[in-house]
Protein backbone atom coordinates (compact mmCIF):
# COMPACT_ATOMS: atom_id res chain seq x y z
CA UNK A 1 0.00 0.00 0.00
CA UNK A 2 2.90 2.32 0.88
CA UNK A 3 4.67 1.49 -1.79
CA UNK A 4 1.93 2.51 -4.11
CA UNK A 5 1.55 5.39 -2.30
CA UNK A 6 5.16 6.54 -3.37
CA UNK A 7 4.97 4.95 -6.92
CA UNK A 8 1.95 7.03 -7.41
CA UNK A 9 3.46 10.26 -6.02
CA UNK A 10 6.70 10.14 -7.77
CA UNK A 11 4.64 9.31 -10.88
CA UNK A 12 2.08 12.83 -10.53
CA UNK A 13 5.20 14.56 -9.70
CA UNK A 14 7.03 13.71 -13.00
CA UNK A 15 4.27 14.15 -14.99
CA UNK A 16 3.85 17.77 -13.54
CA UNK A 17 8.01 18.97 -14.31
CA UNK A 18 7.53 16.94 -17.60
CA UNK A 19 4.59 19.10 -18.39
CA UNK A 20 4.72 22.34 -16.85
CA UNK A 21 8.58 22.96 -16.36
CA UNK A 22 9.85 21.12 -19.66
CA UNK A 23 6.84 21.77 -21.81
CA UNK A 24 6.79 18.26 -23.10
CA UNK A 25 3.31 16.89 -24.31
CA UNK A 26 1.00 14.02 -24.06
CA UNK A 27 2.00 13.94 -20.05
CA UNK A 28 -1.12 15.15 -18.90
CA UNK A 29 -3.07 11.15 -19.10
CA UNK A 30 -0.29 10.38 -16.33
CA UNK A 31 -1.04 12.88 -14.07
CA UNK A 32 -4.71 12.70 -14.32
CA UNK A 33 -4.73 9.07 -13.70
CA UNK A 34 -1.98 10.08 -10.68
CA UNK A 35 -4.09 12.53 -8.76
CA UNK A 36 -7.69 10.20 -9.26
CA UNK A 37 -5.76 7.20 -7.97
CA UNK A 38 -4.00 9.65 -4.99
CA UNK A 39 -7.56 10.74 -4.20
CA UNK A 40 -9.23 7.43 -4.15
CA UNK A 41 -6.26 5.82 -2.41
CA UNK A 42 -7.07 8.04 0.72
CA UNK A 43 -10.44 8.41 0.46
CA UNK A 44 -11.14 4.58 0.13
CA UNK A 45 -8.17 3.35 2.04
CA UNK A 46 -6.65 6.20 4.42
CA UNK A 47 -7.60 4.21 7.84
CA UNK A 48 -5.40 1.34 6.38
CA UNK A 49 -2.74 3.24 4.89
CA UNK A 50 -2.00 5.55 7.69
CA UNK A 51 -1.90 2.41 10.36
CA UNK A 52 0.11 0.19 7.61
CA UNK A 53 -1.81 -2.41 6.97
CA UNK A 54 -1.57 -4.08 4.02
CA UNK A 55 -3.39 -4.47 1.35
CA UNK A 56 -4.53 -8.03 1.87
CA UNK A 57 -5.20 -7.52 5.10
CA UNK A 58 -7.58 -4.85 4.92
CA UNK A 59 -10.72 -7.20 4.96
CA UNK A 60 -9.59 -8.78 8.13
CA UNK A 61 -11.25 -7.59 10.96
CA UNK A 62 -7.99 -9.10 13.05
CA UNK A 63 -6.49 -5.76 11.37
CA UNK A 64 -8.31 -3.29 13.16
CA UNK A 65 -8.18 -4.53 16.85
CA UNK A 66 -5.04 -2.44 18.27
CA UNK A 67 -6.23 0.90 16.41
CA UNK A 68 -8.26 2.88 18.73
CA UNK A 69 -11.75 4.62 17.36
CA UNK A 70 -9.91 8.29 17.77
CA UNK A 71 -7.58 6.93 15.26
CA UNK A 72 -9.70 5.30 12.61
CA UNK A 73 -12.40 8.98 12.99
CA UNK A 74 -8.64 10.65 12.27
CA UNK A 75 -7.58 8.96 9.62
CA UNK A 76 -11.03 8.80 7.42
CA UNK A 77 -11.31 12.48 7.99
CA UNK A 78 -8.01 12.83 7.04
CA UNK A 79 -8.22 10.62 4.29
CA UNK A 80 -11.47 12.28 2.98
CA UNK A 81 -9.36 15.87 3.38
CA UNK A 82 -6.28 14.53 1.11
CA UNK A 83 -8.75 12.91 -1.64
CA UNK A 84 -10.23 16.78 -1.65
CA UNK A 85 -7.10 18.46 -2.07
CA UNK A 86 -6.07 16.11 -5.15
CA UNK A 87 -9.13 16.45 -6.95
CA UNK A 88 -9.18 19.85 -6.00
CA UNK A 89 -5.51 19.89 -7.78
CA UNK A 90 -6.87 18.07 -10.50
CA UNK A 91 -10.00 20.70 -11.57
CA UNK A 92 -7.28 23.71 -11.09
CA UNK A 93 -5.03 22.16 -13.29
CA UNK A 94 -7.61 21.65 -15.85
CA UNK A 95 -9.15 24.83 -15.48
CA UNK A 96 -12.45 23.54 -14.40
CA UNK A 97 -14.97 25.07 -12.08
CA UNK A 98 -14.95 24.90 -8.12
CA UNK A 99 -11.00 24.36 -7.84
CA UNK A 100 -10.87 26.34 -4.91
CA UNK A 101 -13.85 25.09 -3.18
CA UNK A 102 -12.37 21.69 -2.85
CA UNK A 103 -8.74 23.14 -2.52
CA UNK A 104 -9.65 25.59 0.62
CA UNK A 105 -12.04 22.73 2.41
CA UNK A 106 -9.62 19.83 1.90
CA UNK A 107 -6.69 22.18 2.67
CA UNK A 108 -8.29 23.92 6.32
CA UNK A 109 -9.58 19.99 7.28
CA UNK A 110 -5.90 19.26 7.23
CA UNK A 111 -4.61 22.37 8.98
CA UNK A 112 -7.33 21.51 11.87
CA UNK A 113 -6.57 17.91 11.95
CA UNK A 114 -2.75 18.72 11.92
CA UNK A 115 -3.24 20.81 15.02
CA UNK A 116 -4.77 17.88 16.89
CA UNK A 117 -2.10 15.48 15.31
CA UNK A 118 0.40 17.55 16.89
CA UNK A 119 -1.35 18.20 20.60
CA UNK A 120 -1.98 14.04 20.69
CA UNK A 121 1.25 13.49 19.38
CA UNK A 122 2.91 15.30 22.18
CA UNK A 123 0.73 13.23 24.41
CA UNK A 124 0.95 9.69 23.37
CA UNK A 125 4.32 9.86 21.77
CA UNK A 126 2.68 7.47 18.94
CA UNK A 127 4.36 7.21 15.75
CA UNK A 128 0.79 6.95 14.12
CA UNK A 129 0.36 10.84 13.97
CA UNK A 130 3.71 11.48 13.03
CA UNK A 131 3.11 9.17 9.82
CA UNK A 132 -0.20 11.25 9.24
CA UNK A 133 1.44 14.56 10.04
CA UNK A 134 4.08 13.48 6.96
CA UNK A 135 1.54 13.59 4.74
CA UNK A 136 -0.46 16.32 5.68
CA UNK A 137 2.34 18.62 5.39
CA UNK A 138 3.58 17.42 1.80
CA UNK A 139 0.00 17.61 0.67
CA UNK A 140 -1.10 20.11 2.38
CA UNK A 141 1.32 22.53 1.26
CA UNK A 142 0.92 21.46 -2.11
CA UNK A 143 -3.00 22.05 -2.11
CA UNK A 144 -1.32 25.22 -0.92
CA UNK A 145 0.55 26.31 -3.23
CA UNK A 146 -2.15 26.09 -6.36
CA UNK A 147 -4.09 27.65 -3.98
CA UNK A 148 -1.97 30.61 -4.36
CA UNK A 149 -1.14 30.11 -8.04
CA UNK A 150 -4.29 31.42 -10.31
CA UNK A 151 -5.42 29.97 -13.63
CA UNK A 152 -4.21 32.49 -15.61
CA UNK A 153 -0.50 31.87 -13.92
CA UNK A 154 -1.00 28.30 -14.69
CA UNK A 155 -1.81 28.63 -18.26
CA UNK A 156 1.24 31.10 -18.84
CA UNK A 157 3.74 28.26 -17.87
CA UNK A 158 2.05 25.44 -19.73
CA UNK A 159 1.82 27.50 -22.52
CA UNK A 160 3.71 30.42 -22.14
CA UNK A 161 5.46 29.59 -26.10
CA UNK A 162 1.65 30.06 -27.20
CA UNK A 163 1.37 34.12 -27.49
CA UNK A 164 -2.04 33.60 -29.15
CA UNK A 165 -3.46 31.02 -26.76
CA UNK A 166 -2.55 33.83 -23.42
CA UNK A 167 -4.00 36.80 -25.61
CA UNK A 168 -7.50 34.67 -26.38
CA UNK A 169 -7.33 33.50 -22.43
CA UNK A 170 -6.55 36.66 -20.93
CA UNK A 171 -9.49 38.20 -23.24
CA UNK A 172 -11.83 35.44 -21.57
CA UNK A 173 -10.58 36.19 -18.26
CA UNK A 174 -11.97 39.91 -18.76
CA UNK A 175 -15.45 38.66 -19.70
CA UNK A 176 -15.59 34.93 -18.82
CA UNK A 177 -19.73 35.10 -19.43
CA UNK A 178 -18.49 35.67 -23.80
CA UNK A 179 -19.34 32.50 -25.09
CA UNK A 180 -17.30 33.47 -27.91
CA UNK A 181 -14.04 34.68 -26.28
CA UNK A 182 -14.44 31.12 -24.33
CA UNK A 183 -14.71 29.60 -27.64
CA UNK A 184 -11.95 31.29 -29.34
CA UNK A 185 -9.85 30.57 -25.62
CA UNK A 186 -10.88 26.37 -26.20
CA UNK A 187 -9.75 26.65 -30.03
CA UNK A 188 -6.37 28.19 -29.24
CA UNK A 189 -6.03 25.96 -26.49
CA UNK A 190 -6.84 22.92 -28.93
CA UNK A 191 -4.02 23.95 -31.44
CA UNK A 192 -1.84 24.32 -29.15
CA UNK A 193 -1.75 20.93 -27.41
CA UNK A 194 -2.60 18.66 -30.24
CA UNK A 195 -1.30 17.30 -33.40
CA UNK A 196 -1.58 19.42 -36.70
CA UNK A 197 -3.82 16.23 -38.13
CA UNK A 198 -6.04 16.04 -35.01
CA UNK A 199 -6.69 20.13 -34.75
CA UNK A 200 -7.71 19.94 -38.62
CA UNK A 201 -10.33 17.10 -37.73
CA UNK A 202 -11.27 18.71 -34.74
CA UNK A 203 -12.25 22.02 -37.08
CA UNK A 204 -13.60 19.94 -39.21
CA UNK A 205 -16.08 18.30 -36.50
CA UNK A 206 -17.02 21.86 -35.29
CA UNK A 207 -17.86 22.91 -38.93
CA UNK A 208 -20.75 19.60 -39.10
CA UNK A 209 -22.32 20.30 -35.64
Amino acid sequence: MIKLEKIIGITALVGLILKYLLLISGVGIFITLSLVILADLYFLFGVALFNQIEFKQILKSDSYKEINKEQIIGSIGVGIALSMIFVGALFKLNHWPDSMVLLIIGTFISLVAAIVFIIKHFKTKENYYIRVLKRIAIIGTFGLILMCISNLTIARIQLRNNVDYMKAYEEYQKDPKNMELRKKMNLEYYKATVSKEEYELYLEQIKNQ
